[in-house]
């Protein structure tokens, strides 16, 4: 077991909304992180998923129910500020906030500035995170910041 018990995983929702019929948001990505660190939890859960209409009062409503230990966040650059409510709301209930995907691989100080922000993981972060969830500290850990 991980020092870690229960994981959200969300994708930061873009600012406004893409306007093209082609365009169809997925979680593949959440997905395949959830897959890595599944043996290593008791639940890992994505709460909130990118079609929702009201995101952020679902995601309060989880943690009220479910209270996870870390939250993950992926953010685009277009999500960023969706991504730091996200980590305040997260922060607010206990859980440890971690980011990553394009934006914070992009910027990590910027993102690491926000103060509900524990750590951020640069690139492909499916081994990155699994090692980050399975010790419980960045220390050591390469790929995070």
């Amino acid at each position: 077991m991980s020092a870690f018990r229960r994981v959200a995983l969300l994708q930061s929702h873009p600012r406004t909304p893409v306007w093209h019929d082609f365009y169809v948001p997925d979680l593949v990505e959440l997905a395949g992180l959830a897959a890595v660190i599944r043996p290593l939890v008791e639940e890992v859960a994505i709460p909130v998923g990118p079609t929702d209409r009201d995101p952020l009062p679902a995601f309060e409503r989880y943690l009220r129910r479910h209270r996870p230990d870390l939250v993950g966040i992926s953010s685009f650059t277009c999500g960023a500020n969706s991504a730091q409510r996200y980590a305040a709301l997260a922060r607010r209930h206990g859980a440890v906030v971690v980011m990553g995907g394009y934006h914070p691989s992009a910027l990590p100080e910027e993102v690491l500035a926000c103060p509900d922000v524990d750590v951020v993981v640069c690139g492909e972060g499916e081994t990155t995170f699994a090692e980050l969830v399975r010790t419980g500290s960045p220390d050591g850990v390469a790929g995070v910041s």
